[in-house]
């Protein structure tokens, strides 16, 4: 009896609704990692507390040439995907370009972050704190 019960959960976790549901969730997760990782660069960068080492060079770009550091953010991100093609060259998968929709989420909430996140003067932060 119990082995038979043990086949329909396996039936039924390998049925096409359960694994739609299961990527949906996974996709969703991850979107959610996306605009938490985009409102920690810029609460860091509006802060003035520092940027990762992976967003110190578009920032600094940014900075140079008065862009906004959404739209840097996603070129550097797409050069970094290129060198990776590069590298790789026939280990590259195809599956591998969606880092690039990846890439396009992260600088779309970081210039949206960007536009309403204001902390209008540092002054009151370094009074209160030292």
């Amino acid at each position: 009896m119990e082995k038979s019960n043990s086949m329909i959960n396996l039936r039924e976790k390998n049925s096409p609704k359960v694994r739609i549901n299961y990527m949906a969730r996974r996709i969703v997760v991850y979107c959610l990692g996306i605009v938490i990782l985009a409102l920690g660069i810029m609460l860091n960068t509006k802060a003035a507390l520092g940027v990762s080492p992976i967003i110190s060079i578009p920032y600094a770009l940014s900075k140079i040439n008065n862009l906004e550091l959404g739209t840097i953010t996603f070129v550097i991100y797409c050069v970094f995907i290129f060198i990776q093609l590069l590298l790789l060259r026939k280990d590259f998968k195809l599956r591998m370009l969606l880092q690039v929709v990846a890439s396009f989420l992260t600088s779309l909430f970081i210039s949206i972050f960007n536009r309403y996140i204001f902390i209008y003067n540092n002054i009151y932060i370094y009074h209160f704190c030292f």
